[in-house]
């Protein structure tokens, strides 16, 4: 008898994606053949995003190509879209719907049918270890929730108010996936809040984590945690990799007021300065909403002339989406023309600040985690995150970086 298959399609964040590894371990171990990709399955668990109205409308699109794909299978619906809004998915007339809170219970309840939504927990709520696949790197969650409440951002409702995992619990899951994975990526909902609920610290598990055979980095950093005490401890570790993404969202101060951000344009660049202190030739990426409802041309203009200053080595964008149940939500939209404008005046600054950073490392040399073959040569990524092109018979290497190809550099193994 053929084993049956379960697809955890998962949209959105890093942490989304963390889950949905662990999981897999929940059903692997109960005999199921496990797949990340939606393709024809006995069961399909949607774990989904509503961090933009477009990651909820690719959550509804992810159920219906499920259904296409069996139109007897089972779909099964959780995550943060059906935690804002169950109703949606009662109406797609999928078989289960979970939301946030109590994804690791799945494996008890996926042969049932109806909605459970749970209350927020108190405390970190513990998964399986992760199913690890990729040998390169592997994600490794520390944290959830958010107690930040920015104007725009659904998040604190959906994930529910800051919650830490004990270190001691962080660090053997950390030895478990180093046997796998060559760098470990840490990950949570906002890192910077880490430990204030359990009395431990984040510089106390980054020493920790600088014991562990596999290189780490964050997924993401804040800038009320970058301060000399967490920077000589970053410092101190042979294994941790020097790229910083550092949320901004805007470079006006009217506009990161008008947010709910707990900086100023002066306090981020501060934190800039004292990261490159430490590590001068750090990725420094961040993210960028264009066209809040109160942005002005001026504070747009603000926020160009900021990014310029600030010498990013990417910057991610998204074009304003207001979300129901937010502050944000209730403020009146700019015009389509001038978010479009604004979007490709961003999106040329994108290009070419990553082509600045690239010429910045031409001549640099490199430890390099190779990912995957591209015709003749291997394809990875160094420790500031620069996508690198060799010839190696490695899965590592050091590589002399001596011109720009493609989206990368192109080097030589030495």
């Amino acid at each position: 008898m053929s084993k049956k298959k379960v697809c955890i399609f998962s949209l959105g964040c890093k942490t989304n994606q963390y889950e949905a590894s662990c999981l897999a371990t929940s059903f692997y171990e109960k005999g199921f053949d496990v797949s990340f990709n939606l393709d024809k399955s006995d069961i399909y668990i949607i774990n989904t995003c509503a961090v933009t109205n477009e990651a909820e409308r690719k959550s509804r699109q992810a159920i219906q190509r499920a259904k296409s794909l069996n139109d007897k299978a089972k779909i099964i619906v959780i995550g943060c879209a059906s935690q804002a809004n169950k109703n949606n998915f009662i109406n797609k007339k999928v078989d289960l719907i979970k939301g946030s809170y109590g994804k690791s219970n799945l494996i008890k309840q996926f042969s049932e049918n109806g909605t459970f939504i749970e209350d927020e927990p108190i405390i970190y709520e513990k998964f399986p270890k992760p199913y690890v696949l990729d040998k390169t790197r592997a994600l490794l969650k520390i944290q959830d929730g958010c107690n930040n409440y920015c104007s725009y951002c659904i998040i604190p409702y959906v994930r529910g108010r800051s919650r830490s995992r004990k270190i001691e619990d962080i660090i053997e899951e950390a030895k478990y996936i180093e046997s796998f994975s060559s760098e470990i990526v840490v990950t949570g909902i906002n890192i910077a809040s880490f430990g204030k609920d359990t009395n431990e610290s984040i510089n106390d598990l980054i020493k920790e984590l600088s014991r562990i055979k596999s290189r780490f980095r964050f997924g993401s950093l804040y800038v009320e945690m970058i301060n000399e005490e967490l920077l000589s401890t970053l410092k101190s570790c042979n294994n941790f990799c020097p790229h910083f993404h550092l949320s901004l969202q805007s470079g006006s101060d009217a506009v990161l007021k008008d947010m709910n951000r707990k900086y100023t344009t002066s306090d981020y660049k501060n934190a800039v300065a004292l990261i490159r202190k430490y590590f001068p030739t750090a990725s420094i990426t961040t993210d960028i909403i264009v066209g809040y409802p109160s942005e002005t041309e001026n504070n747009f203009n603000e926020t160009i002339n900021f990014i310029k200053d600030i010498k990013f080595s990417n910057i991610h964008i998204f074009k304003f989406s207001p979300k129901k149940g937010t502050k944000a939500s209730m403020l009146k939209t700019l015009p389509t023309s001038i978010l479009n404008y604004r979007m490709q005046v961003m999106k040329n600054l994108k290009k070419e600040l990553i082509e600045n950073y690239l010429n910045l490392n031409i001549g640099s040399t490199q430890e390099v985690i190779f990912e995957k073959n591209e015709d003749e040569l291997k394809v990875g990524h160094s420790r500031n995150y620069l996508k690198v092109y060799a010839k190696s018979n490695k899965d590592i290497a050091n590589v002399f970086c001596h011109k720009i190809y493609k989206d990368g550099l192109l080097g030589e193994e030495i």
